[in-house]
C-alpha cells in the first residue's frame, strides 16, 4: 500500500492547503490521503484524488492522524496553521506536532514548508528517461525540453540518451538494476519494445512518449493518436494511470505487440532511417509498394493445439495486443 500523507488546515488557510495539492496533484497521487473532515472534502472535490476522511478537527480528527502516525505509515503531515487566530482545539494541535517530532515525521506548518517538503518527496520518486534522438522527424532537443519541463517538476528524472555504443536495453537494464521507480521509453517502436522486454518480470511500470515514425504500439494504447502526442503521454504518466499487457517471446525476443514474417516484416525492414527522414509514414507505404514486386509465396507449418497445418502464405502475423486507450504498461509477462 502507498505511503499516507495527512492534510489539516485551519479555516483561513484551507484555499492555500487546496492551491498546493492542486500544483502538485501528480505527487500526491501516488499517495494514500487522508484529511480532517472538511478539509479531505474539499481537497477531493478541488483535485479528483481520494482521500480518507477523518473527523473534523474539533471533534478529534488531529487526534485520528496523530494515531496514524505513532502506526508508522505516515510520510508527512502537512498542517496549515493560522498563527493569527486562536483555536478552540489547540491542545490537540499542539500534540500532533510534539508526535511527529517524536516519530521524525516532517510536518509543515506553513507554505514555505509544505513547499519544500513537496520537493523533497517528489524527488525520491525515481524514473529513468531512455531517450532515442534520432526517432521521429520532429526536433529531438526541444521535445526533450518539454518532457523535462513537463516531468521533472514532479519527480527525478534521470535521462539516458541512446547512442550507437549504448543502446536502449542497456539503459533499460541499468534503470531496472538501481530499482528506479518507473522507467520512460520515448522514441519509435524498436525503442519501447527494447526497453520493454528488459522490464518483463521486474514490476516496473513503463512509461510511453512516442516519437517515432509509426508509434504502432501507442497507437493501439491510445497515445499517439493524439495532436499532442508527447504532452498527451506524460500528462498520462504524470496522472498514473497503469495497465497489464501481455507479453511474449518469438525466438528468444520479447514481443509486446505483434510478431511478423513475410510481406509485413519485409516492408519493415525496407524502409530505412534514411527514408523515414525523408517521408515519414510514408516511408512503409513506399516500401511496401517495392517489397510488392519481390513478394513470393512461402511454405509454412502453423501448430495449433498440437495440429499441424501446412499453408502457402505471403505474410503471417500474430498480435498479441488488443486494449482499449489507455497509459503505462507495468512490467509483467502474464
Amino acid at each position: 500500500m502507498a505511503l499516507t500523507i495527512a492534510f489539516i488546515a485551519h479555516d483561513r488557510k484551507k484555499d492555500d492547503l487546496i492551491d498546493l495539492v492542486s500544483r502538485h496533484r501528480p505527487v500526491f497521487a501516488r499517495h494514500h490521503l487522508i484529511a480532517t473532515g472538511t478539509t479531505g472534502q474539499r481537497i477531493q472535490d478541488a483535485t479528483g484524488l481520494p482521500v480518507e476522511r477523518m473527523l473534523s478537527g474539533p471533534m478529534g480528527g488531529d487526534a485520528q492522524i496523530a494515531a496514524r502516525v505513532t502506526a508508522g505509515d505516515v510520510r508527512a503531515v502537512f498542517f496549515l496553521v493560522d498563527p493569527l487566530y486562536a483555536q478552540p482545539h489547540e491542545p490537540d494541535l499542539r500534540a500532533l506536532l510534539r508526535i511527529c517530532e517524536v516519530y521524525n515525521v516532517p510536518i509543515a506548518p506553513n507554505l514555505a514548508t509544505a513547499e519544500a517538503i513537496t520537493s523533497n518527496i517528489a524527488k525520491s520518486y525515481v524514473a529513468h528517461l531512455i531517450y532515442n534522438p534520432i526517432s521521429g522527424q520532429g526536433d529531438a532537443q526541444q521535445n526533450l525540453t518539454i518532457i523535462r519541463q513537463m516531468l521533472e517538476p514532479h519527480m527525478h528524472l534521470k535521462v539516458r540518451v541512446t547512442t550507437t555504443d549504448i543502446g536502449a536495453e542497456e539503459w533499460a537494464q541499468e534503470a531496472v538494476d538501481e530499482g528506479a521507480d518507473a522507467v520512460l521509453a520515448s522514441g519509435g517502436d524498436g525503442t519501447v519494445s527494447a526497453v520493454a522486454g528488459a522490464l518483463l518480470k521486474t514490476g516496473i511500470p513503463l512509461g510511453i512518449i512516442p516519437r517515432g515514425t509509426a508509434n504502432a504500439f501507442a497507437a493501439t494504447l491510445g497515445i499517439s493518436a493524439a495532436v499532442t502526442p508527447i504532452r498527451t503521454a506524460c500528462d498520462i504518466i504524470l496522472n498514473g494511470f497503469t495497465r497489464t499487457v501481455d507479453a511474449g517471446l518469438c525466438n528468444g525476443m520479447p514481443m509486446i505487440l505483434l510478431a511478423g514474417i513475410g510481406f509485413e516484416a519485409e516492408t519493415v525492414e525496407r524502409a530505412c532511417r534514411e527514408m523515414k527522414d525523408r517521408w515519414g509514414v510514408l516511408a512503409y507505404l513506399m516500401a511496401g509498394w517495392q517489397q510488392l514486386n519481390e513478394q513470393t509465396l512461402f511454405d509454412a507449418e502453423i501448430e495449433i493445439d498440437g495440429e499441424v497445418q501446412t499453408v502457402q502464405a505471403g505474410q503471417l502475423r500474430s498480435p498479441m495486443l488488443r486494449l482499449p486507450p489507455r497509459s503505462w504498461l507495468r512490467g509483467e509477462d502474464r
